[in-house]
């Protein structure tokens, strides 16, 4: 605390000791937004260069905490703004927040106790208008590296706003990109007795700490005098109130400045000699106190031009009214700076009751103390032009801009939002809440006693009385003034509760629609739910519908004559959306079943109303599907008949003959609960049957389409006959007929069985007959053993006469036209020999397929499909362990004599081609081998077909073709594809073999050659012809060369004089004996031998 001219000064210092300070950077960017580095290596580096702890800020994305040692990690954001695109770092945090204003962001990150800073303001090109405004706020970017280039005048934020009295801080960040280059350019040191996430930001946020680009600073107060001190000698400023240099002391480490008490703050600031760098410290504020009571002329916060401060409980400013005191003459008028009202404070409650708060607010309201009927009386309106048109309208309330606005007589209605009853001039009695509520509500067609609460809702209403709207746009709001269709405009004492609850046309009366987007299109009526996708259950009596309307409990319907008679006509359903067609019987079907606590039936249809009652001796089929028991039972009695009781949840099916007219109903058990639905009532007697289920014939519970089932033991079960005209060659009588596994869509026999059992053992199971002939039976009983089952062949067929005579025992023949002998039928068999023929009448095999056709194949086997366990053709022949071999494939060509074959000898497989010598004529060796070999041309590529593009080793069929021609197959169509024979490589290979090996034996005579490239080592090596050397060569043996030697690296020769000195110019030099005629007679070679020392080496 100080003085100045004899008043009290309060110092406030930021400035508090502390055990430790800890460097931070406070603005960095990772990979999770426009950062280069991941939150584990940016936090590295960080802690690698001497920082303590760091908020990572990415835009708007709190970046979880890497967990790297050493360095404290604080969550972070940089929030945008969308309406301009401001930037704002929020500091210790839990969720983000992004608002279309700075404002926004701000509040929120106050309510989360979190530290907010404005960043590069300049960049953000924000005013100091702009600034001033902000509340919240806690610290401002006076240094931004990243931004340096547009954010260079940021101090003067910093000091215009301290001027003003805002309390704010100076930050230097890094704004962190691209971490090679923005390390540590700019950072805070913070006072904190620990390193832990609210020390540090609790520091930060009560400004004891100091900014830095490098410099350091220390600032300490006694008195009224500021010491700051800097670790190297700098330029030390002292700051006061509109930036002005009060003090500067250069080439300094410490510095004083003494408090004159004027000032509104001193900041100061450190400039480093040996580099710029800089170094700002927090601002110490100075509070100038007058006499108690008094009024002073600015305030510590808000730099007021006027500031109240009171000395005790009373109150602490009186305006007193005069006796004029009128609306163009309020209580309290605002103005901005060119003198144009903002808002006005009228109030004269006393005598007329009204309250006007805001701009034009009540404006026209009339105040007629003579004609008190047509006063404007009683009336509160607050805000901007709420109950702005009002003239003579009574008890109207008015909150928020424009509520009321265009009122003039309407009284005692209450409107609370934007806009809310804005357009409406003569309401009465309406309640409006919430924004554009009731907008058009009120004229002099009516539109009164309406109430609705939600944004938008009862919008469109104009003169309509007596609504009721709850929820957004109930009522049939319309964002953009539509009217018209769904938008309830003059209807009246209508109920709309639900979010987008409403009509259909614009004049409904007395209708109800409740819930999520219901719609009600006729008056007198009630809608729960929407439709489609927002259709509801309604439960009475019960938490958990289980159907469109559930009652738990006793129910009453009071006239059931009409109860489902728009699906009850003659005919059978189509399953078209009109249900039944014209025809004969009748049919009727119901979905609802009402159970009453009495346990008496809850469905029953006046047979009176019914198009057709039921008959007496008639026969019916009753279908329904019993679902959602859980206990009891029910019995369903129809037509004087009760019926099976049922307490399985599936469909029940019970045919009778109905004996009186009673109606049908279903009798609960007195625990039961169950829903039952589908019902199906239908005449099964007279007319045309047409059954969409099972028909069943001796069985109430059929489980195949047509399932019969019966109990005599003579007589046919099914006889078909025809009478008339219509008269078959012949009738179909059986005993039992079971077809298993028919294909309906195919209508052919794909199963196991047909099944003729008799009581005899002689005779035929089934018939075919051919004229008045009976002999021989068609197909007959399969043998199955013993002396009571048929005896037979597994198909007997009668004889085949042959137009020449010939008789075929029980052949078959398939044809057309006139069976002939020696024609190629379709299909033959020879039942005595077992043989069956494929274009042929005489197969000598027991399957003999023959054909002449061009251009295709005798046969073709296809087990289409790409899985595993396809496959083609399995031939099985011989046993187990033959005694020789056993042919599973024989090929022959046209004359029948057989070229190849495969065979088995019981354990092995073998492909065979025709290769005996008394097949051949004209036998040489060939001329082909190892040049033709050569330029055969070994590819890798995978099939066109093959979806998985695996490769394959192989040669092309068109390459080969110019190459070695024979291995190749050609077809006639060219539009076929040519094949390879590998087989036939067989030979060229072994004949190129043959070539390489008789080489080797010429060059070695049996030696090995061990050659590697660059470096050949050998035990023995012998060349012939010209040899060039370019690498290494290390002789382990003897060397013979019978010709000419060229060394061009690491062999020389020395063939003439006595042998030279061994040192390391004769490294490698092999010696040739005096007087030696060739490279046989070299005996020594120099090397490197033993501790360095050069010498020469035997060779052998």
């Amino acid at each position: 605390m100080g003085t100045y001219l004899g008043k009290t000064v309060i110092i406030t210092n930021p400035y508090s000791s502390k055990s430790s300070s800890y460097k931070g950077a406070l603005h960095a960017h990772t990979t999770n937004s426009d950062g280069d580095s991941t939150p584990t290596v940016l936090e590295t580096t960080y802690r690698d260069s001497g920082y303590s702890f760091i908020s990572v800020t990415d835009h708007d994305f709190i970046t979880p905490d890497p967990s790297v040692s050493g360095i404290l990690h604080v969550n972070g954001y940089e929030a945008f703004t969308y309406t301009d695109d401001r930037h704002i770092n929020a500091w210790n945090v839990s969720s983000k927040y992004t608002d279309y204003d700075a404002q926004g962001v701000l509040d929120h990150i106050a309510s989360e106790g979190g530290v907010s800073s404005i960043n590069h303001p300049s960049r953000g090109l924000w005013t100091n208008e702009e600034l001033q405004g902000l509340r919240d706020v806690n610290t401002l970017e006076i240094y931004n590296y990243h931004n340096i280039a547009t954010d260079s005048n940021n101090e003067d934020y910093w000091d215009y706003l301290l001027t003003k009295g805002f309390r704010i801080w100076g930050t230097a960040v890094d704004d962190l990109h691209v971490t090679a280059s923005e390390v540590g350019r700019g950072y805070v040191v913070v006072n904190a007795d620990s390193l832990g996430t609210n020390d540090i930001m609790s520091n930060i946020k009560n400004g004891n700490f100091y900014a830095s680009t490098g410099a350091t600073v220390s600032v300490s107060l006694s008195g009224q005098t500021v010491t700051a001190t800097t670790s190297s000698a700098g330029t030390i400023e002292f700051i006061t109130s509109g930036g002005t240099i009060s003090q500067s002391t250069p080439s300094a480490t410490s510095a004083s400045y003494a408090i004159v008490g004027n000032e509104k703050y001193v900041r100061v600031n450190v400039t480093r000699d040996s580099d710029g760098a800089k170094a700002w410290a927090q601002p110490i504020f100075l509070d100038l106190l007058e006499d108690s009571g008094s009024i002073n002329n600015r305030s510590n916060v808000y730099n007021a031009a006027l500031e109240v401060r009171g000395s005790s409980d009373t109150a602490q400013l009186v305006i007193r009214e005069s006796s004029t005191q009128t609306y163009d003459n309020p209580h309290i008028l605002l103005q901005d700076s060119s003198g144009a009202e903002v808002a006005r404070f009228y109030a004269d409650i006393e005598t007329y009751g009204n309250l006007f708060i805001g701009l034009n607010a009540g404006k026209n309201n009339t105040e007629t103390p003579s004609v008190p009927a047509s006063q404007g009386v009683y009336n509160t309106f607050i805000g901007s032009s709420s109950g702005a048109s009002n003239i003579t309208g009574r008890g109207n309330t008015g909150l928020g801009n424009g509520a009321l606005w265009a009122n003039t007589t309407g009284t005692n209605n209450t409107a609370v939002g934007l806009s809310a009853l804005a357009l409406g001039t003569e309401g009465w009695g309406n309640v409006g809440i919430g924004e554009d509520a009731l907008m058009w509500t009120g004229n002099a067609s009516g539109g009164d006693f309406n109430a609705s609460l939600g944004t938008y809702s009862l919008y469109s209403n104009t003169s309509g009385n007596g609504n009721v709207a709850i929820g957004h746009l109930a009522g049939g709001g319309a964002h953009n003034g539509e009217v018209g269709v769904e938008y309830n405009v003059t209807g009246s004492n209508n109920i709309f509760i639900g979010y987008q609850s409403r009509p259909t046309t614009s004049a409904l009366q007395n209708a109800m629609a409740i819930g999520y987007e219901a719609r009600v299109s006729q008056n007198n009526s009630l809608v729960l739910g929407g439709t489609g996708a927002n259709a509801v259950s309604v439960g009475i009596g019960t938490t958990a519908p289980i159907k469109t309307l559930e009652v738990s409990g006793d129910a009453i319907f009071a006239d059931q004559s009409s109860l489902g008679t728009e699906k009850l006509t003659n005919g059978t359903f189509t399953g078209s959306a009109t249900g039944w067609t014209v025809g004969s019987g009748w049919a009727y079907s119901a979905n609802t079943v009402v159970k009453n606590a009495d346990g008496t039936a809850a469905l029953s249809q006046s047979s009176a109303s019914m198009a057709t009652p039921l008959v007496a001796g008639e026969t019916y089929l009753l279908s329904y599907t019993l679902s959602n028991r859980t206990a009891g039972s029910v019995t369903p009695s129809v037509g004087g008949v009760t019926l099976a009781t049922q307490i399985s949840n599936a469909t029940h099916k019970n045919t009778f003959v109905a004996t009186s007219t009673a109606d049908l109903a279903f009798t609960p058990s007195s625990t039961a609960r169950f829903t039952i639905d589908n019902i199906s009532l239908k005449k099964i007697t007279g007319g045309d049957v047409i059954a969409l289920g099972n028909v069943g014939i001796g069985t109430a519970a059929p489980g195949s389409n047509l399932d019969i089932i019966s109990a005599q033991t003579s007589g046919d079960i099914i006889s078909i006959e025809a009478q008339g005209s219509q008269a078959l060659t012949g009738n179909l009588t059986a005993e039992k007929i079971n077809l298993m596994n028919f294909n309906a869509s195919g209508r052919n026999l794909r199963g196991q069985e047909i099944y003729m059992p008799a009581v005899t053992n002689s005779g035929s199971g089934m018939y075919f007959y051919s004229g008045t002939s009976v002999d021989g039976g068609s197909i007959i009983q399969n043998t199955l053993g013993g002396t009571t089952y048929w005896t037979g062949y597994s198909i007997g067929m009668p004889d085949i006469t042959q137009t020449t005579g010939t008789v075929v025992s029980r052949g078959i023949a398939i044809a057309g036209g006139t069976v002939n002998s020696g024609t190629a039928y379709a299909m033959t068999t020879d039942a005595a020999a077992g043989n069956v023929g494929i274009g042929t009448d005489s197969p000598d095999y027991r399957l003999e397929v023959n054909t002449d056709t061009a251009s295709s194949y005798a046969a073709s086997f296809l087990n289409d499909g790409n899985n595993a366990n396809r496959y083609g053709v399995r031939i099985q022949t011989g046993e187990d362990t033959p005694s020789g071999n056993n042919i599973a494939l024989q090929v022959a060509d046209g004359d029948g004599t057989e070229v190849g074959s495969i065979t088995f000898d019981g354990t092995q497989t073998y492909f065979n081609t025709a290769s005996d010598v008394r097949l051949k004529e004209n036998i040489v060796d060939t001329a082909l081998g190892m040049d033709t070999l050569m330029n055969i041309k070994v590819r890798d590529y995978n099939m066109r077909s093959d979806q998985l593009k695996r490769t394959v080793h192989g040669v092309v069929a068109q390459e080969l073709l110019g190459v070695y021609p024979d291995a190749v197959v050609v077809p006639e169509d060219t539009d076929k594809m040519m094949m390879v024979d590998y087989s036939k490589l067989t030979p060229l290979i072994i004949k190129s073999i043959q070539q390489q090996q008789d080489q080797i034996n010429m060059l070695s005579g049996g030696d090995v050659v061990n050659l590697k490239v660059k470096t050949a080592e050998v035990d023995k090596l012998i060349v012939v012809g010209d040899t060039t050397f370019k690498g290494t060569l290390t002789v382990n043996g003897k060397v013979i060369f019978n010709g000419a030697v060229t060394a061009n690296e690491g062999l020389q020769l020395d063939t003439k004089g006595p042998k030279p000195v061994c040192d390391i110019n004769k490294r490698g030099t092999l010696w040739v004996t005096q007087g030696g005629t060739g490279i046989e007679d070299i005996t020594e070679i120099c090397i490197k031998g033993a501790d360095d020392v050069y010498l020469w080496k035997r060779l052998y």
